[in-house]
C-alpha cells in the first residue's frame, strides 16, 4: 500500500477548519495562528 504524506501550511486566507480536517485525516497542518502562538522555529524543525 502506498502512503501519501504532506505537510501543509494554512495561511490566514483559509479557515482553520481546513487545518483541523487535514489533521483529523492524518496530515500535518500548521496554521498561521499556530506559528504566532508556538513560534516558527518550534513548528518547522
Amino acid at each position: 500500500m502506498n502512503r501519501v504524506f504532506a505537510e501543509v501550511y494554512i495561511d490566514e486566507d483559509l479557515d482553520v477548519v481546513v487545518a483541523e480536517i487535514l489533521k483529523a485525516r492524518g496530515f500535518q497542518a500548521v496554521t498561521a495562528g499556530d506559528v504566532v502562538r508556538l513560534g516558527a522555529k518550534v513548528l518547522l524543525r
